[in-house]
């Protein structure tokens, strides 16, 4: 997952990116777990 910040933003720019991504990550991270562990309830 790539967000591209134009260089007009700098430093705020780049942090709030950073923050962004570590929170769909943090999300794509709990949907998968949530998906297996129903996967595994149902098999």
């Amino acid at each position: 997952m790539r967000i591209l910040v134009t260089g007009g933003a700098g430093f705020i720019g780049s942090n709030f990116a950073r923050v962004v991504i570590r929170d769909c990550d943090d999300i794509i991270v709990r949907v998968v777990r949530t998906s297996a562990n129903v996967f595994w309830l149902r098999s």
